[in-house]
Parts: C-alpha cells; structure tokens; sequence
C-alpha cells in the first residue's frame, strides 16, 4: 500500500520574506507505492516526481587463511576473521543530478582493529556527486583517489579473495578531496580525472602546513563504455578493451606511502612522483588486467631524536617499481570460474627503503549470483629478496554475500 507524506502545515501561511523556490524545494514529496530490489543493488525508495532517491545494501566476506612459512623456523598460522561488513546508502536529491554517496565500515578488520583500540574511523565514503555537466562532473568528499584501476574496483567485485600485493604498496586508497571527470566524451570512449586531495588520508585530520596531491588520469575505451571496474566477464560477449594511464604528486606527506603507510622514525615528510599504467581485456567469459607502477619519491629530515637526545637519522624513501599480471575465465555456461595471478615489488636506485615482493598463486571461484554471492578459495607462495625457497605459503577461502 501507497506510503502516506507528511502531512503539511495548513493553519500557517508562509512568511512574505521566505522566497517561493525555498517553499516549493522544502514541500513533501510523496513515496512511491512501491520499493524496486535488485540483487547486489539493494533495496530502492524513490519520490513520485523523481527528484528524490534512496538505495541501501549490505555485504560482508568471512576469510578463512592458512600460511606456512618455508624459512628456517618458519611458523605455520591459521586464522579466520570477518574481513569486510559494509553498509551503504546511496541515491540523487534534490534532482538526479545531485546525487551523494555513504558507505560504512563496521567489521573489525575495516576499523584498523588492535587488540582493544580502533584504528579509524568506520566511515569509508561520504561524497556528492554534481553530473548537470556530463563532460566536468565534480565529485566532492572521502573517496577511493582514482589512482589505480584494481584499487577502485569494489573488493566486493575481485575475482580473486583480494588485491594484489602490489596495490597495496603503491596505490592512493581514500581521502578527502574532489576531482572533476567524464565518463561520456567521444561516445563514452575517453574517460579522465582531474583531482586534488589534501594527502592526510581516510578520516585523517590535521592542521599542517599544505601538503597535499595532485592527479590525472585517462583512459581510452575503443569499444565503448563497458562494465571495466567490474573483474570478470559476466557478459560473455564479444572483445572489450579498457587503456589507462595514471599520475599523482604527492607533496610533503607525513606518511611514507602518502595517504597510506607509517610516518617514518625521523618524523620527517616524504615527497613522490608516482605513475600508473594498465590494460583491461574481456572477451567471451577471459579477462585480463595488468598493471605497472613506478614510484620516485624523496625524504625531507625530521627533528625526531631518540632517548638520548640523538637525532634519528633519516630513512630513505620508497622508490621502485611494481606490477602485476591477472587473468581468469569463466567457463561457458557455468558459474565456476579459474584465475591466476603474478606480481612483483622491486626497488630501485642506490638509496631506497622499498622491499622486494614477489607474488604467484591460482583462484577458484563459484559464482552462486554473480559477484552478490560467492565462494573464492586461493593459493599463492609469497616471497621476498631471500628467494623464492624461503617464501610462504598462503591459502585462503573466503564467503561473500550481499543484497
């Protein structure tokens, strides 16, 4: 049955000073009779007149992971955890082009959990988006820094357990800031962003001196738009290619990383020059993604001293480079699916505090509703600059549903 408004004052006129777009903006706006579910969407309430909308869905990962250490010594680890719980609300007000964005975080692991004390914050997103422009739309708020492609996919959408380890050393993650882009220029072929963040980070505040990052990024579609922040190809449907290119300076950071990463032991600021290149290709149930990173950045002394009154001497930066290789395939008229990944951390140049990583493994996926509901299990051998016969072995199965 039809949801009944508010209903207005009707005892009181409004004031001759209150301006009559105020009046006609402010007056109820009736619901729909009926809510729209669609899986992995969620659940929709919208206006009569349409200029109203609310979307709400939640979702969560239960991981499981085995690790076995191959170093002399090595230990052998077990454990299960809720990854991820998320809750969001998103939709248009006030017109569909003004639309907003809020996302909550409410597992342990997403909250920076340690022992008793929380890390962060549980809130992910909070931004508004203003498309009247479809050529300069502006997005304002906490966000994911549209760096990197597999970063700003949904861990929601991966068709492995999780990203690669090369993303988490050198992508952007969120922060508060706004870019202007477009996703329809030459017939939705040429997308790009134009963005500027303070660089403190997700939920991050402080007063300081300005450091802060700037971005661009482009990508070419020569097929057209397509569903390209989605891994996997649910389509099955003839070749489509994605090409993006990223850069990002990031000024000043307290942080080693930028908005991610530890302030470093000396308390002093790291300056970097990062780029991003990668390539998407899906084609009748196969894709695949690559993606390379090359990070110049430099130190900035701090006046950090120890116990004895010693000023700590300066860390290098982290300069290198990464990449990484993912492919997998859905097999036809199934829901089972088969993936495998390579990827690579190295640093560079005489003076660098960046590890060596290195990454191989295989997945398997059980599609039950597309990426709403599934079961992904993963095996990868983990190593560092002491080879790969002193690596660890990771194995992991995770559960995902949502609405």
């Amino acid at each position: 049955m039809p949801i009944a408004a508010p209903k207005a004052k009707t005892d009181e006129a409004p004031s001759p000073l209150v301006p009559a777009w105020e009046i006609e903006r402010m007056k109820p706006h009736p619901i729909k009779p009926t809510m729209a579910f669609r899986p992995g969407k969620g659940v929709t309430f919208a206006s009569d007149d349409g200029q109203f909308e609310i979307n709400t869905k939640i979702r969560g990962q239960a991981l499981g992971t085995f690790e076995a250490e191959h170093a002399a010594g090595g230990d052998v680890l077990t454990g299960a955890q809720i990854r991820r719980a998320r809750l969001a609300f998103q939709g248009h007000m006030f017109g569909k082009h003004t639309k907003y964005k809020t996302e909550i975080a409410i597992s342990p692991r997403d909250d920076a959990m340690r022992g008793s004390f929380v890390g962060t914050a549980p809130l992910l997103d909070w931004n508004m988006t203003f498309d009247k422009l479809k050529a300069a739309t502006l997005v304002v708020g906490q966000y994911k820094v549209p760096f990197s492609r597999q970063r700003v996919v949904s861990s929601g959408s991966l068709q492995m357990v999780d990203r690669s380890i090369v993303q988490s050393e050198f992508n952007l993650d969120r922060d508060v800031g706004f870019d202007l882009r477009s996703t329809s220029l030459l017939d939705g072929r040429f997308h790009y962003n134009l963005g500027f963040y303070p660089g403190e980070g997700r939920n991050a505040f402080e007063l300081r001196k300005l450091n802060h990052i700037y971005l661009a990024r482009v990508e070419v579609l020569p097929t057209g738009n397509f569903q390209d922040y989605v891994e996997g190809d649910f389509e099955r449907t003839a070749p489509r290619v994605a090409i993006g290119a990223s850069y990002a300076y990031v000024k000043d950071s307290p942080r080693e990383q930028g908005p991610l990463g530890s302030a470093p032991a000396d308390a002093g600021l790291t300056s970097f020059h990062a780029i991003e290149a990668d390539v998407l290709l899906k084609a009748y149930g196969f894709s695949f993604t690559g993606e390379f990173f090359l990070r110049e950045a430099k130190r900035k002394g701090g006046d950090a001293v120890d116990d004895m009154g010693v000023p700590i001497p300066v860390e290098d930066a982290r300069t290198g480079l990464g990449y990484f290789a993912q492919a997998g395939y859905l097999l036809p008229q199934s829901s089972v699916e088969v993936s495998a990944r390579y990827g690579d951390i190295r640093p560079t140049g005489s003076k660098t505090s960046l590890p060596e990583r290195h990454e191989v493994g295989v997945g398997l996926s059980y599609y039950f509703a597309q990426h709403v509901f599934k079961l992904q299990g993963d095996v990868f051998r983990l190593w560092g600059e002491d080879g790969i016969a002193d690596g660890t072995d990771m194995v992991r199965v995770q559960l995902e549903a949502g609405l």
